[in-house]
């Protein structure tokens, strides 16, 4: 959920939502998270790259984990002392309603390193992060009668390229990954248009640009390739990686950095990781 002036965003999910491709886009982000356990009275709290640090709360669990609450800021990201003063006021909020927190060790002064009015800034980001968690528990619960979504919405949690504006925009100027450069003069799309490839563990996006196929930021991948792919791809393949700074675990990676293919068809075999290598495994959107 996004809060309605787009200077705050909560995801809500189970815990073993964490690999889930769809979240990946935001749990990929640097912010601030709350795990709870299962009675949902006793939690941990820390600030960082989400995703990764809910990895080694579930592998050496002190808390055990069962619900993930998840903040960040849906305009860039916070600064890390930034995020330590709303880890230790976010912490705060926990207890004031009455739970418990299994650890207590936190940066108690960031906020020396913060002006007052950014302070002041961040505690507003704070109570709209606090009222969007009550409204998704409220939604979760069912005790929400209308929950309007932001513009031009499909679903909850907005993905954050959505939150900032069209495709180029989004995609910005791209890296040419080593592939051959000679002019293309078949396009199965036309310009401008817009793909989507999901194969329920990634969801890439990319936009048909004059003779290029940009793969957009935060568009999650296959890292390993297939078994049935040769020696020349995989040097390929890793040099796509590379260049798109992918970032994750062994299996999955989001993409930093926006590349360029010259077809469709040798994006989708590196999105892929060498799995599908046609045309029309895209979809329009």
């Amino acid at each position: 959920m996004v809060s309605p002036d787009r200077k705050a965003a909560v995801v809500i999910a189970p815990a073993c939502a964490i690999e889930d491709p769809r979240l990946a886009q935001w749990l990929s982000l640097t912010g601030i998270y709350r795990v709870e356990d299962p009675s949902g009275s006793v939690a941990r709290i820390g600030e960082g790259r989400v995703i990764d640090r809910l990895r080694r709360h579930r592998a050496a669990p002190v808390v055990l984990p069962a619900r993930i609450v998840a903040a960040f800021s849906a305009e860039g990201e916070w600064l890390v002392h930034e995020r330590r003063y709303l880890e230790n006021a976010f912490a705060q909020a926990w207890i004031d309603e009455g739970n418990a927190l299994a650890s207590m060790t936190f940066d108690r002064h960031s906020h020396l390193h913060l002006e007052p009015s950014r302070r002041l800034q961040l505690m507003q980001v704070l109570h709209r992060v606090l009222e969007l968690i009550r409204l998704g528990e409220a939604v979760l619960d069912g005790d929400a009668d209308f929950v309007p979504l932001p513009p031009h919405a499909t679903e909850w949690p907005l993905p954050p390229t959505a939150l900032r504006g069209p495709a180029d925009e989004v995609v910005g100027p791209a890296l040419l990954i080593g592939l051959a450069r000679e002019p293309v003069s078949f396009r199965r799309f036309e310009v401008g248009t817009r793909l989507r490839y999901e194969d329920g563990r990634v969801s890439a996006l990319a936009t048909v640009r004059d003779g290029l196929v940009v793969l957009h930021t935060n568009s999650s991948v296959h890292v390993q390739p297939s078994a049935s792919v040769g020696q020349r791809y995989r040097r390929q393949h890793a040099a796509f990686l590379q260049a798109a700074r992918v970032m994750g675990n062994a299996d999955i990676g989001i993409t930093r950095v926006p590349v360029a293919g010259r077809t469709a068809a040798s994006l989708m075999k590196l999105v892929t990781a060498g799995r599908a290598h046609v045309a029309s495994r895209w979809r329009t959107c």
